[in-house]
C-alpha cells in the first residue's frame, strides 16, 4: 500500500458508548430467512422497522421510510448502498461495511425482496485498501449483489451524481431516489436495518465518526441515540469549548449546536476552531465557480439574484439544479458566500411558493 494514502491499512475500530460491543454476524446460513420475504410484506416491515426505532435521513442517504412509503405506490427495480465517504479521515460507512459485511448484505437483501428489485448494489471507494473488502465481497456474492468499486471524487456521493454515473438516471437535487425507481441507503443504514432483520436488535445507539480537525484526530463510536453531543465528546476526551461542530461533507457548511442530540441524521460530525472573520472581496468574473460546479449552476449569478431578491434570476442561474456540495465557495478567489446565496434564494423561493394567493380585486 502506498504509504502517503490517507486511509489506514485496516478499517477503524469503534468505541461502543454505554452498550456492548455489537456481535459480528459471521454465519452467512442467517440469511436464508430472509429469501423468504415477499413483496406484499413491505407494509408491516415499514411498521415493525418503525418499531425498532430505526431512522436514516441524510444528505446522501435520503430519508427512508419516506422511500419506503414511495416504493408502496410505485416500482422500484434497484436497491444501491452507498458506503462512500467523502473524508477518509470519518469514513465511517466504509468502517461499517468492512467489519459488519453480512449485516450490510442483510439490509439490501431485505428490501430487495420487498421490493422486487432485481438490481442490488453495494458502492464503495475504490481507494480503499482491497483488504478492506474481503468479507463484502463474500457477503455481497451470497446474495447476488454486485460490489461495485467506483472513483469517489466529492462530491460524488451525492445522489443526484450517484444515480447519474451508475445508471444514467437523471434525479432532481432534493427530490427521492425512488422517483428513478432506486432505494438509496448508505452503509449506516444497511447495518442497522440487516441487525434488526438478522437479531431484532433495535436502533437504540448509532454509529459516528468524529473528526477533530485542529487536533488531526478521527474518532469512530457508537453512542446512545438521544445523548447530547457535548457529552459525547466529553466521553470521548475531545474539546469542543469555542470550537464549530459541522455535519456530513465540511464544504457543505453544516453548523450544529453544540447541544444537537445523536440521533438518525448525518453521522459524520467535525469539530474545528471558529472561523476567522471574512471580508469578501469583488466579484472578479473569473468564472472558477462555474467551471468547477458538478451540475452547472452559475453560483456567482445566484448570490448576485439574492442580494437584488430576484427570483427570475436565480432561475436563470439554475440553482434549481444545485446538490449544495460547496465547491464554488472553496474556489472563488474573492472569498464569496456563494453557497449562503443559494440557501437564501431557495428559502426565499420556497416562501413565496407557500404564500397564500391572493386574488385581484
Amino acid at each position: 500500500m502506498d504509504a502517503s494514502s490517507p486511509w489506514p491499512p485496516d478499517p477503524p475500530t469503534f468505541a461502543f458508548l454505554d452498550t456492548s460491543a455489537w456481535p459480528v454476524v459471521e454465519d452467512p446460513a442467517r440469511l436464508e430467512p430472509l429469501r423468504e420475504v415477499r413483496p406484499a410484506e413491505l407494509g408491516a416491515w415499514i411498521d415493525r422497522l418503525r418499531r425498532a426505532g430505526i431512522v436514516a435521513d441524510r444528505h446522501n442517504s435520503p430519508d427512508l421510510y419516506r422511500q419506503l412509503e414511495q416504493a408502496l405506490r410505485r416500482p422500484v427495480d434497484t436497491i444501491l448502498c452507498n458506503a462512500l465517504d467523502v473524508d477518509p479521515a470519518a469514513c465511517l460507512n466504509s468502517a461499517l461495511a468492512a467489519r459488519y459485511a453480512l449485516e450490510v448484505a442483510a439490509g439490501v437483501l431485505l428490501l430487495s425482496r420487498l421490493t422486487h428489485a432485481e438490481a442490488v448494489a453495494v458502492v464503495v471507494d475504490r481507494r480503499v485498501p482491497s483488504g478492506w473488502w474481503a468479507r463484502l465481497a463474500d457477503a455481497c456474492a451470497a446474495i447476488d449483489a454486485v460490489l461495485r468499486p467506483m472513483v469517489n471524487d466529492y462530491p460524488q456521493a451525492d445522489p443526484t451524481l450517484l444515480l447519474y454515473s451508475l445508471l444514467d438516471r437523471r434525479l432532481r437535487p432534493g427530490r427521492l431516489p425512488t422517483e428513478q425507481g432506486v432505494i438509496l441507503l448508505d452503509a449506516a443504514a444497511a447495518v442497522l436495518i440487516g441487525r434488526e432483520a438478522l437479531l431484532g436488535e433495535p436502533m437504540t445507539h448509532a454509529p459516528l465518526a468524529i473528526r477533530d480537525h485542529g487536533l488531526e484526530r478521527s474518532e469512530y463510536t457508537v453512542a446512545p441515540i438521544g445523548m447530547a453531543v457535548t457529552e459525547l465528546l466529553d466521553r470521548l476526551g475531545l474539546p469542543w469549548q469555542g470550537r464549530l461542530l459541522r455535519a456530513g461533507a465540511l464544504l457543505r457548511d453544516v453548523r450544529l449546536s453544540m447541544q444537537t442530540l445523536v440521533g438518525g441524521g448525518e453521522l459524520a460530525l467535525h469539530l474545528s476552531p471558529p472561523p476567522p472573520h471574512i471580508n469578501p472581496g469583488p466579484c472578479i468574473r473569473c468564472g472558477w465557480c462555474v467551471d468547477a460546479c458538478p451540475t452547472r449552476v452559475h453560483p456567482a449569478a445566484a448570490l448576485e439574484a439574492a442580494q437584488r431578491h430576484d427570483s427570475a434570476l436565480a432561475e436563470r442561474a439554475g440553482i434549481e439544479a444545485c446538490i449544495e456540495c460547496g465547491i464554488c465557495g472553496y474556489v472563488c478567489p474573492s472569498l464569496l458566500p456563494l453557497l449562503e446565496g443559494i440557501r437564501f434564494m431557495r428559502r426565499m423561493s420556497q416562501s413565496l411558493a407557500a404564500a397564500p394567493m391572493v386574488a385581484d380585486e
